[in-house]
């Protein structure tokens, strides 16, 4: 009944309600995700973005390394079979497993170099996996890449992020017990009783509970900044602050007790104390606390979640401890019954006393002992998030044998990311591209680099000027030497062809065809006598034969017969004459020109260039030269016009062909003067071939002619004798003269084939001769052109040997380290691995990979990323890329943008909350100069605090450098609590003047009463909060140890300076008040 009665029991039900939502609409942890990436104007950022547009099939992939260690011993060859048989795996449930992209040693001699320690101790399988399911990727993986007889370890960025918040997680588990064990311990010894830290313990987890679970709403529905140190730092900070407040407010309600009040009474009096006390502190570290909203690093962000939980605690403290404190009154410290007092603190009693007693000595010394330790610089931080997970965790553990097997670069690389919107996959860029890595190289802190133009971090030879030049210079040597063997061979040629008596040979054919014109024009002229002869003989006979006797005709008949006898006789030794002389000395001399043009052909077999250009003589008509022997005179019949037609066809068509063969310019190139060797060995195997058929036409006119002599010898004694005989009978002439008359037919039969044959061959070799008048001209020029080119080929050889100089020359100079790739080969299969990795699906952007020398994520090698820009923009500079958009990713590059956003963050918030800190110093203590004093106290006792905490750092962790945002959460935590504790001394003091009403105020006596009052409850509230904080050092997470050690000393400090310094600057500023 009296639970109704309570007007507090509202309150009551009202956060029992609020309890019981919070738990049922408590978000799961693990769905949580924030924005963890810094502002879009941040390099490494930009480098994202350019990272996921790059490859659609791996955009979101991560990057997974499996280590395989044997110690310090090499691995063996059972070993190294059972990695290649997991690979081999690997690949086959590649869809399985949601792998991508695997790099092993199988893949070359280059990546076995990388993936291989110089010891051979450790080898890396590298790994690149499309999931953004973390935990279930690294379940998975690391049961998929075990190996029999050899440890093995998967490790990566994303994966040590995840062992990171794990870590965390059981580090938050651990702090909490460890907190509410500590807090109940403590509770217990200064209240002497179990209900008080029940109670306590109750309303500060009614605050954590609700408090995180509306941050976590808030985050899942609103975007709130989150991080794996939210939950940590607010359950850190409610139970450390809220137990101290609470000692407050239950010290205050025990001091209501002990003057008699009842306890609602002494319930409403303790709230209006302590309350206000507990409020202005409160808004103090909620104000410094909300200043962290302003903040643009979603790390320092995620601390806004502490003032939400810190007004949650103060809501819960206000209104639900007067329900506990009205319903158990002096209960709540059972089994205790008597209440005196709070005693006094003696030894802040005696720090206030000493420094009241010379303020300016005291203020002096601590400036003295104090500010030189401040002003010491606690070195460079520590970016390296994988310092956050123990030793012993399996990708730590693969990590570390990265850095001490590899170099330390190999366990982070950084990418450079180039842009265009253009494609870059032609020879122009890739030249550019390939400058950009050679001038990167030249960086000292660079250990590679890895590109498109060098995908395995080394030069291609075959890619670059001076390599290509090499085989230039090799090709002009081997040229120089042919073009001096040809020229040789060209010299040879000529002395051949200069020796061969062409002209002589060209005068015997004419003398041939000379010869023939004769032998034609006597068989004419004696295929007319005999026509004659055969017309008087068929008079004569006529004559006989009606009874007539003509001694006239007798007498011209016996003068005739020897003189025909006697051109027979001739005309048949002309014939063997031209025969047997001329042809000997023709096929003589067409031996030697067909032995000079083989040795031609011999000399000139080098060159394989032949050009033909050949020039045909016009066509003789063979119509033409029968009309001709018609108009002559000669009676032909129609088959003897056939016969004369076919043949002079036949003729005309072999000199056709070998006058072809022979008008082919030899001046001009090699090609030209081989090919007219060629055509003159042609030529004259057609005009042997001609001789040869025109020898056989004369042997058949020799032929005819012999039997026509034989005949004309038969006819001159059968005429003699029958003219002889004439006188004799008559009858006998007549029997004679019909012999005679068909002996002469028979002879004008001969005749009229010996004349055409004749004509035939004088006409052929009148050709001849025509033609092989041009064959001496030929050769002249043939032998001129050689002579030529023989020149031409020594300023040729000459020429080339100037150009060898240049390019030996050129293979020094350092333009022969240019890249240079013929376009039809960039496409090809050879190159394609190169183009599928570093050029992204549209060809617009490349990326290159840079290894450092030393470790990635220092604040060391952040300074190389500037280096790398300018050296990537220098390159680019005056080329097609000059525009392009260049970023810089990866760990180093993240590191850098980390450092200065949270440089600047932490300049900014720390402005700000210092700022709003002294306004409410302002209000609270109505003194500057105490205000000041206030915040210079806390000030000093961070910068030492931090130092010190440095130098403990690594006797005590290890660790030679404090983590990258130990001193942010260091200055957040020890500022806004550091406060409190002024706080609660200044409301002490000023409520105390307060009592004196208008009566004057001795200040020192008030001070020290002030400061003797309030010490015992700071350094209970201290104890406790430097022990709630210490309870983050078993959680393993560096950045939690180094953040409570500093808060730990800062307090102990605090404790130390409060009462010298806060009593010294009041006594010199209030003097005595009225």
């Amino acid at each position: 009944m009296a639970f109704f009665k309570n007007k507090h029991s509202i309150w009551f039900i009202f956060w029992l309600a609020l309890l019981s939502l919070a738990i049922f609409a408590m978000p799961d942890e693990s769905s949580l995700k924030s924005d963890q990436s810094v502002p879009d104007t941040y390099q490494s950022t930009q480098a994202d973005k350019l990272a996921n547009q790059f490859s659609k099939k791996d955009r979101g992939a991560k990057t997974v390394i499996a280590v395989y260690s044997n110690g310090k011993d090499p691995l063996i060859a059972d070993q190294n079979k059972a990695i290649d048989a997991t690979v081999t795996s690997l690949k086959a449930n590649a869809d399985k497993y949601h792998i991508t992209g695997i790099t092993d040693i199988s893949d070359g001699a280059e990546e076995k170099s990388q993936l291989v320690s110089k010891d051979k101790s450790t080898r890396l399988v590298q790994l690149t996996v499309k999931t953004d399911d973390i935990p279930k990727m690294k379940q998975t993986l690391a049961r998929a890449t075990k190996a029999e007889h050899v440890a093995s370890y998967i490790t990566g960025s994303d994966i040590l992020d995840q062992d990171f918040g794990d870590a965390t997680s059981k580090g938050i588990a651990k702090t909490e017990v460890i907190a509410v064990i500590f807090i109940f311990i403590v509770l217990i010894f200064v209240f002497k009783s179990p209900i008080t830290p029940l109670l306590s313990l109750a309303t500060v987890g009614v605050s954590a509970i609700v408090g995180i679970s509306l941050v976590y709403n808030m985050v899942k529905y609103f975007g709130l900044a989150y991080s794996d140190l939210t939950e940590a730092f607010i359950i850190i900070v409610l139970f450390g602050i809220g137990t101290d407040y609470n000692i407050l407010l239950y010290n205050e309600l025990r001091s209501s007790l002990s003057q008699g009040l009842d306890k609602i009474k002494a319930a409403r009096e303790a709230v209006r104390v302590g309350g206000r006390t507990i409020l202005y502190a409160g808004l103090s570290v909620l104000i410094g606390m909300g200043t962290l909203y302003f903040s643009d690093f979603y790390l320092y962000k995620s601390a806004f979640g502490i003032a939400i939980g810190v007004a949650v605690l103060l809501a819960v403290l206000l209104t639900l401890n007067p329900f506990f404190m009205t319903i158990f009154g002096e209960k709540m410290f059972w089994p205790k019954k008597n209440f005196e007092e709070e005693g006094e603190s003696r030894i802040w009693h005696f720090f206030a006393k000493t420094s009241l007693a010379r303020p300016f000595v005291a203020l002096g010394i601590l400036v003295i002992m104090l500010v030189p330790v401040a002003m010491q610089t606690h070195g460079d931080l520590n970016y390296d998030s994988a310092v956050e997970v123990s030793d012993q965790t399996p990708s730590k553990h693969g990590y570390n044998l990265i850095q001490e097997h590899f170099s330390k670069g190999m366990a982070a690389s950084t990418s450079i990311y180039i842009k265009t919107n253009k494609t870059l996959d032609n020879q122009n860029d890739l030249r550019v591209i390939d400058q950009i890595t050679q001038n990167l190289k030249t960086i000292d802190s660079v250990d590679k680099v890895m590109s498109l133009t060098q995908p395995i971090g080394k030069k291609i030879a075959d890619l670059y000027v001076k390599n290509q030049l090499s085989d230039v210079s090799v090709g002009l040597g081997d040229a120089t030497k042919g073009l001096n063997q040809i020229k040789g061979g060209l010299g040879s040629a000529k002395n051949e062809l200069d020796g061969t008596d062409v002209s002589g040979t060209a005068a015997s054919v004419s003398d041939l065809a000379n010869g023939s014109a004769e032998v034609a024009s006597g068989a004419a002229a004696l295929q007319s006598g005999i026509g004659q002869i055969t017309a008087n003989i068929r008079d004569l006979n006529s004559q006989l034969a009606t009874g007539t006797s003509d001694n006239g005709q007798i007498q011209q008949l016996m003068t005739a017969l020897p003189e025909l006898n006697q051109a027979i006789t001739n005309l048949n030794d002309q014939v063997s004459a031209v025969n047997s002389n001329g042809n000997d000395a023709i096929q003589q001399n067409l031996s030697k020109i067909n032995t000079a043009t083989a040795a031609i052909g011999t000399q000139l077999q080098t060159i394989n260039n032949t050009v033909e250009s050949i020039t045909k003589e016009t066509a003789v008509d063979a119509n033409a030269i029968i009309d001709t022997i018609k108009q002559s005179g000669v009676v032909i019949s129609a088959d003897q016009e056939r016969t004369i037609h076919d043949s002079i066809s036949n003729v005309l068509k072999k000199r056709q062909d070998a006058m072809t063969n022979l008008q082919s310019t030899v001046g001009s190139s090699l090609g030209a003067i081989a090919q007219s060797t060629e055509t003159i060995g042609t030529s004259d195997q057609a005009l042997a071939d001609n001789i040869t058929g025109l020898n056989s036409a004369t042997e058949q006119m020799q032929s005819a002619v012999s039997d026509l002599a034989t005949q004309a010898n038969q006819l001159l004694p059968a005429s003699t004798s029958a003219i002889s005989q004439l006188t004799d009978g008559m009858t006998t002439l007549k029997s004679g003269a019909g012999q005679l008359t068909q002996a002469l037919d028979e002879v004008d039969s001969q005749t009229g084939a010996l004349t055409s044959g004749a004509q035939q061959v004088a006409s052929g070799n009148a050709q001849i001769a025509t033609g092989f008048g041009g064959t001496v001209n030929q050769t002249k020029t043939l032998s001129q052109g050689l002579a030529d080119s023989n020149s031409g080929l020594a300023t040729i050889s000459s020429g080339t040997q100037d150009v060898n100089k240049y390019v030996a020359a050129l293979q020094k100079s350092t333009s022969s380290e240019s890249f240079y790739m013929p376009e039809d080969e960039i496409h090809k299969s050879t190159f394609k691995s190169s183009l599928d990795t570093y050029l992204s699906d549209d060809k617009k952007m490349t990326t290159l990979t840079v290894y450092l020398k030393g470790d990635p994520t220092t604040v060391a090698a952040t300074k190389e990323i500037e280096n790398l820009n300018a050296v990537v923009k220098a390159s680019i500079a005056g080329t097609d890329l000059k525009d392009a958009t260049v970023a810089i990713g990866g760990t180093t590059s993240s590191t850098k943008d980390l450092n200065s956003l949270a440089t600047k963050d932490f300049l900014k918030t720390a402005v700000i909350m210092l700022v709003v800190i002294m306004l409410a110093l302002l209000f609270i203590t109505r003194s500057f100069w105490q205000s000041v004093a206030i915040v210079g106290t806390l000030l000093i006792s961070y910068y030492v605090s931090l130092n010190v905490v440095h130098w403990l750092s690594e006797a005590l962790l290890g660790q030679h450098t404090l983590t990258w945002n130990t001193p942010f959460f260091s200055f957040v935590m020890l500022i806004a609590l550091g406060v409190d504790y002024t706080i609660f001394l200044m409301l002490k003091y000023r409520d105390e003047v307060a009592l004196g009403g208008k009566q004057q105020v001795n200040v020192t006596q008030t001070i020290l009463k002030s400061v003797a009052m309030i010490g015992t409850d700071v350094i209970s509230a201290a104890v406790i909060l430097a022990g709630t904080f210490a309870a983050l050092i078993p959680s393993g997470v560096v950045t939690l140890i180094q953040v409570a050690l500093v808060v730990i000393v800062g307090l102990i400090l605090l404790v130390v300076l409060i009462p010298l310094v806060l009593p010294a600057v009041i006594k010199l500023t209030d003097g005595r008040l009225k």
